[in-house]
């Protein structure tokens, strides 16, 4: 018989700046990543373009839906965030920089939540490439 996977459903997911708790999420985009192309063509072309696969990843926009528990924290700049998903699931560490805070949504048996998209910068406060790190823990 194979490994179960862990499964969780994701309430009591936080996202903290450091470790100032921002506010409860309530929808998490986890980014994806792609790789650009490099046009590879030449005077020397001609019938088609030719084009290789850049080597290294862009990671996409998050987009976080969240009740603000401490609303002051978020601001403009690159700094440091942690997904912290509930019990002892884990956490991942992205550094990003606030790209956009959406309008205000008001919903029954809901409350206020605001979209805040990031741009995740991969680039820790001293200009150090830094990508995201997942961490897991407890139990599989």
């Amino acid at each position: 018989m194979g490994k179960r996977r862990k499964i969780f459903d994701g309430n009591g997911a936080k996202l903290l700046k450091a470790s100032t708790e921002i506010g409860g999420i309530v929808k998490l985009n986890v980014p994806g990543w792609a790789k650009t192309e490099i046009d590879d063509t030449e005077l020397s072309n001609t019938t088609v373009q030719t084009a290789l696969l850049a080597a290294l990843k862009k990671y996409n926009d998050m987009t976080i839906t969240i009740k603000f528990a401490n609303q002051d924290e978020v601001v403009e700049g690159n700094a440091e965030y942690t997904i912290q998903f509930p019990g002892n699931v884990g956490t991942m560490k992205l550094w990003m920089d606030l790209k956009s805070v959406g309008d205000a949504s008001f919903e029954n048996n809901t409350g206020v939540t605001h979209d805040l998209t990031f741009l995740v910068t991969n680039m820790n406060a001293e200009g150090v490439e830094t990508k995201p790190v997942l961490t897991l823990g407890g139990a599989a």
